[in-house]
């Protein structure tokens, strides 16, 4: 049950989905790696409660036996993800897993992209597949080199192909060219923001800090942006996530954005930049810890899901957004290309530098 008597969403609606990763959390060692894989053994059994059908789990583990190994079946997005993963941070695995899972992150996203051919490869898609991959990866099997690539890369193809076509969270509508999802949830989110915390989304406006500028990183990578800085918050984000939908990212969003009011308020339109990118002096702990650790956040949470207008409306405004947007000012300033959460790092570059 999503709502209380009230029929107001709760902070935390944690179903099966949600404790599987609570106790993944739980069963990491001191230095913060996993000690083991709980969700590897628990996602098999879950993965039908919240995806289509558990058919469509078969379908996808076909598609992968049929892809995996064959190297030499390059597409054009192979030198792309291999740029991406680069200078990516594996971090959250021990240094000599590391290599094993780069390779394995890039084989998911490469029979993606085979699979998927009208969303080939997006930037996000990586930092998804690599989070992902923090709860399917079972160092137990390190000596079995091939045995475990095998097995973590089935595991994660199978979830993001889920992902990416289960009703409920449609994430390939994220990637394909034309964001046409991104561009929904920016619009819902703008439009919550300013029911929740009005004065401050009328200051963020009228400085420029438009949501397209900072809010894009968190929808791209549904928060596993910030993995490296805050596991467990992104673990938050994902419970809901996949237990309440898109609604319940969107709130997330809220919240980050309303526990650092008064900071962006007293604010211009590169510092404001600063403080949402969770990465300032203000925020060394995360724009999620005060959206998790504190009752304000919590709060806002809250507040924020009494706005909801339901997963349906976020794609059906999707579905109405069209690729062919005339009005400069209603598309999205990289609907052309794959890359764009560089594309936003220079518009920022260049506003900040302007202004």
């Amino acid at each position: 049950n999503s709502r209380n008597s009230k029929g107001q969403h709760p902070v935390v609606t944690c179903g099966e989905t949600g404790n599987y990763l609570k106790l993944a959390t739980m069963n990491r060692t001191k230095d913060g790696l996993l000690k083991n894989s709980l969700f590897s053994k628990l996602v098999p059994n879950d993965i039908a409660e919240f995806s289509c059908e558990r058919s469509a789990q078969e379908k996808y583990k076909e598609v992968f036996s049929k892809l995996y190994g064959k190297d030499k079946l390059d597409s054009r997005w192979d030198d792309e993800i291999n740029i991406d993963l680069n200078r990516s941070s594996f971090a959250l695995f021990c240094e000599h897993d590391a290599k094993m899972v780069q390779k394995v992150t890039a084989d998911i996203l490469k029979y993606a992209a085979r699979s998927f051919p009208s969303i080939g490869y997006c930037q996000g898609m990586d930092y998804v597949v690599k989070y992902v991959l923090t709860f399917f990866y079972d160092p137990r099997l390190r000596n079995e080199n091939r045995k475990s690539e095998a097995r973590n890369a089935e595991d994660g193809f199978v979830f993001l192909s889920l992902l990416l076509t289960d009703s409920q969270y449609r994430m390939a509508d994220l990637f394909k060219p034309g964001f046409q999802l991104l561009h929904a949830l920016l619009d819902e989110f703008d439009t919550r923001l300013a029911k929740v915390e009005p004065i401050l989304q009328s200051h963020l406006e009228k400085n420029q800090v438009l949501p397209v500028l900072y809010a894009t990183k968190w929808f791209l990578t549904v928060f596993c942006f910030y993995a490296d800085q805050d596991w467990n918050g992104v673990n938050n984000v994902w419970i809901r996530f996949l237990s309440q939908g898109w609604d319940a990212i969107i709130d997330v969003a809220v919240a980050c954005v309303s526990g650092v009011k008064e900071l962006l308020l007293n604010a211009d339109m590169e510092n404001c930049l600063h403080v949402l990118s969770g990465n300032s002096k203000f925020t060394l702990r995360g724009l999620l810890n005060g959206v998790f650790n504190t009752e304000r956040g919590q709060a806002t949470l809250l507040r924020a899901s009494q706005y909801r207008r339901g997963s349906e409306y976020i794609h059906e405004h999707a579905a109405a957004y069209s690729l062919n947007v005339s009005n400069s000012e209603e598309a999205l300033p990289f609907t052309c290309t794959r890359k764009p959460l560089q594309s936003v790092t220079a518009i920022i570059r260049r506003r900040t530098t302007i202004g």
